[in-house]
């Protein structure tokens, strides 16, 4: 799991999170640009695990944060709507004009 240390510094460019964060979210950023879930063609409980992990990560990053990581936020959105999935966590609120737009699908 990825530590909420990420969110306390200011070290990457252009975002406000640790450079180990910046480069997680940039691999799995990478990782889904061709994908639903993390594994396969369906639900599993590596989305489970992973949307849990960077929950603490994706919930403080600002609108332009999100779009930065439209593959991570696109998939985080999604899994955050799966029934049974979010509770108890604070829903992430995102811009789908921004994040869905025509020429990322």
């Amino acid at each position: 799991m990825y530590s909420p240390v990420c969110l306390q510094r200011n070290a990457c460019p252009n975002i406000q999170i640790d450079p180990i964060c910046c480069i997680v979210l940039q691999d799995l950023n990478l990782y889904l640009q061709d994908k639903v879930y993390m594994a396969g063609n369906q639900f599993t409980l590596a989305d489970t695990f992973m949307f849990y992990g960077i929950h603490p990560l994706i919930v403080d990053l600002a609108v332009q944060e999100k779009e930065q990581y439209v593959n991570v936020t696109r998939w985080f959105d999604h899994i955050q709507h799966y029934p049974g999935i979010r509770h108890p966590l604070p829903p992430v609120v995102v811009l789908r004009n921004k994040i869905y737009s025509s020429k990322h699908h």
